[in-house]
């Protein structure tokens, strides 16, 4: 019983982490700091609850090759989002990083030897026309070099996947490890900052709590989610974080971002309940 209930959660916490993480471009794009002295304020905090909930569960860090090498890429992902969400449009920063499941498919063909099911290949060719679509105004707009680094987060992302489901790896401690080199990477530049405003401070906390739950939470959908598929779940990340601008800030979604959000939901959900269908 205990698996089954474990095997059922697994999805529903990556899908609350991709809700958690949609609403940190926002932030970050308001925010009157640099992207390193953005990315030591969210990376301590999140350090900080990382760590009391591993104490919570007893969860001991684990140090080898595979925790370090996905801690490494952990704290790539958030640098060059960050960088990539300062010199880009959030549209384009998110969609771009979200081109984690072609690579994370390619990885654990070309380097693992895992060779990718027809249903790994269709699901992410529907992810990918679904991001397109809610996307597709947005990205003849922002910089080349932004895009490029958000390309390059979306790489090391799908590392981080790889890294946690192989033999020896720790999500929690590739997250916790990353934590720490982000928040020593930004310290010295957050000492450089000279607008400490209120909305400043808060929203540097929001974030860390922003990574820190949701990557505890994708820290347990990894122990029973197939890495591809916590990573299409993941999807719903882009779509959620324009959502929330709509909502809050009245922007409003065109027909054809509409028709991308459905492609992308669509397209998650049938992926699992196979999933869940062929597992039983």
């Amino acid at each position: 019983m205990k698996n089954k209930s474990f095997t059922a959660i697994g999805p529903l916490m990556a899908f609350l982490s991709a809700v958690l993480f949609s609403f940190g471009g926002v932030i970050i794009k308001f925010m009157p700091w640099g992207a390193l002295s953005i990315n030591f304020v969210r990376n301590f905090v999140a350090c900080l609850i990382t760590l009391f909930y591993m104490r919570i569960i007893h969860h001991k860090i684990k140090i080898n090759r595979a925790v370090l090498t996905g801690a490494a890429a952990m704290s790539g992902v958030t640098i060059t989002f960050c960088f990539a969400t300062k010199l880009t449009t959030s549209a384009n920063a998110i969609l771009l990083q979200y081109t984690s499941p072609l690579f994370l498919i390619l990885i654990l063909w070309l380097v693992l030897k895992q060779k990718p099911q027809k249903r790994d290949l269709v699901m992410c060719a529907a992810v990918a026309v679904g991001i397109l679509c809610f996307f597709f105004d947005s990205l003849s707009s922002g910089g080349a070099f932004g895009n490029a680094l958000a390309m390059l987060s979306g790489t090391l992302y799908a590392v981080v996947f790889v890294c946690n489901t192989v033999k020896g790896g720790d999500a929690l401690s590739s997250f916790f490890f990353g934590e720490v080199i982000s928040s020593v990477i930004g310290f010295p530049f957050l000492l450089k900052e000279t607008v400490f405003t209120p909305y400043a401070i808060l929203g540097g906390l929001a974030l860390g709590v922003i990574i820190g739950v949701g990557y505890a939470m994708l820290a347990e959908a990894l122990k029973t989610t197939p890495p591809v598929a916590a990573n299409l779940i993941g999807t719903a990340e882009p779509v959620l974080n324009p959502t929330w601008v709509a909502i809050f800030y009245g922007e409003t979604m065109t027909p054809l971002a509409i028709v991308g959000f459905i492609i992308v939901l669509v397209s998650v959900l049938v992926y699992n309940l196979g999933g869940r269908r062929r597992a039983k």
